[in-house]
Parts: structure tokens; sequence; C-alpha cells
């Protein structure tokens, strides 16, 4: 077995393995748009793993000026055809001899997927958290409404993004904080799954207090609206706000064409999963991420060379 560096005359035959095994490791980022729109570049680093000049795995990891600039890498797929450790281990130092300026990468994969969660686990990944798929089948969405004092506004690029920074970095402190000068730089990196008008900013007497978007998500061959960066102000929770933002979303969606929707969330927020269970999201599949901290500064000291 040796690792290669992805070239031109291979990408056919990496669009077709990852097709095939999708659904084996993952299946974030790999939907038919994304992998039809696949350029080897800086932002897709990839190796295969081969042996008598057939491809028997391969790694590729998204670094994306969104990505890098949390100071992170997205795996799009990690897969061997064996399910040998080794297979694993010479791909994934292929890929951290290259990196630099990246604190973590990280991966998805379904929670019934127990082979590579031990295998993960062996590489020195660390679970990072589970989170719900959720899916809203195409039926009727009551109208938004929201109270005296509030308004809905369409985010503007190049005038809202202190805005949207303000209510984002407060509702997920967790997260690396945005800042106005990557807030479009995640959908400008997906320009296919980007909906005009799709981000949008409630207001309370002038001051941004929620956000929420909506883009495009394929998942087995249909279009949803998926609904991301659902958060309001602490300070103004409590009033139906959240609710009524996600029906707005929903509502926009269905206008362009998209009646199913979907979204992600963490199995541990109970009240946001209660409130899309409320608004007719069913539970579609568990994920769970797992992630690898490593720092260049450490000269690559990883026990699982040896």
């Amino acid at each position: 077995m040796k690792v290669e560096r992805l070239r031109d005359e291979m990408v056919e035959a990496f669009i077709e393995y990852c097709k095939k095994y999708r659904e084996d490791p993952n299946d974030e980022g790999l939907n038919d748009m994304d992998l039809e729109s696949f350029e080897i570049n800086k932002e897709n680093l990839t190796y295969i793993l081969v042996s008598d000049n057939n491809i028997k795995g391969m790694i590729s990891l998204i670094l994306d000026d969104f990505y890098k600039q949390g100071g992170m890498g997205r795996l799009r797929i990690f897969h061997s055809i064996e399910n040998k450790i080794d297979n694993y281990k010479i791909m994934l130092r292929a890929i951290l001899e290259e990196i630099e300026g990246i604190d973590k990468i990280f991966i998805y994969i379904d929670q019934k997927n127990e082979v590579m969660a031990e295998i993960l686990a062996a590489l020195q990944f660390k679970l990072g958290g589970y989170s719900f798929t959720m899916i809203r089948e195409d039926r009727e969405v009551p109208k938004a409404t929201f109270p005296e004092g509030y308004e809905l506004r369409t985010f503007k690029e190049n005038r809202d993004e202190m805005d949207w920074c303000k209510v984002r970095n407060i509702g997920f402190p967790e997260d690396s904080p945005r800042t106005p000068e990557n807030v479009c730089l995640y959908w400008k990196g997906e320009p296919q799954c980007h909906l005009e008008d799709g981000m949008m900013l409630l207001y309370y007497n002038e001051e941004p207090i929620g956000t929420i978007r909506a883009s495009v998500e394929f998942e087995a061959e249909e279009k949803y609206t998926y609904i991301s960066v659902v958060c309001v102000n602490p300070e103004h929770r409590g009033k139906g706000l959240g609710r009524n933002l996600l029906r707005a979303a929903i509502d926009y969606g269905r206008i362009q064409g998209m009646p199913k929707a979907m979204l992600c969330v963490d199995i541990e927020n109970e009240s946001a999963l209660n409130l899309y269970l409320r608004e007719g999201f069913t539970k579609y599949k568990a994920s769970v991420e797992y992630e690898y901290n490593w720092r260049r500064e450490n000269e690559i000291q990883v026990c699982f060379y040896e």
C-alpha cells in the first residue's frame, strides 16, 4: 500500500469512489453537487491509498477560508475499503505532514458506525459531540408573527456583518467567534447551496437580537431548505421568537421551491430539540463528531506512527 497525492487524471475515479462509499464513513459534503464542483487545489487537500494501481482508500480535507479562519479543517471523506488501522494511519500521516496553521481536524460519522468509531479512537480522535439531523416533510407552515417592536430583515452583505456577529457570537459562545470578515466565507465557499436573501436578522428597536439562515441541502437525491444559525439573544428568549424565526425560514424555502426542510441540533440541546419537534420536524439520523487536535509545533509527535 502507498499513499499518493490526488492528480487531475484521477479526479473522476475519486468522485466515483466517494459516490460508492459515501454512506460508509459519512455522507457530509459528498452529495452529487458538491462532488461535481470538486477541484484539486489548496482548499481540497486529498490523498488516495493505492495498491496494484487500484484505489483502496482516500482522505480529503476541506481547508477553505471559512474553516482556516477558525483554525480547523473538515474531513470530507476518510475511508479504506479494508478496515485496517494501518491504512488509516498512513493516510492521516500524509495529511498531517502538509497542513499548516490548523489546530484541529474533524469528521462526522453515523452513530451506528461502530467500526469507524473504533478506528478514529485508535487514531487519537476525541469525541466531539452528538447531533440529530431532523427533517420536516412537505406541509403547511404557520405564518411568522413577531411581537410589537420586533422586525425581521434580510441580511445585506457589506452592511450587516457586525450585527450578525453580535448575535451569533452570544448565541454560540462555545464555537470559534465569527468576525465581520468571515461571516460570508461559508456560503461563498459553497455558492451552489446559497439562497439569495436566505440570511435574516431580527431586530428589537434597531438592536440586532436574532439570526437564522436558509440554504440548500441535498439528501437522497432530494433538495431541502437547510436551516442553520437559529439564534436569539438570551435576554429576549421566552417570547416565541425562535419559533417564528424558524417559520420564516421554512416559508422562505417553500417560496424558493423547497417545501421540505432539514436542520441539525445537538442532542443535549433539549429546548431546541423540543421546539423543532413541535414545529413538525422528525429525527432522521444521529451523527457523531470526532476531533483530532494537533499543532504544527508538536513536530507531528503522534504515537500511532509507532
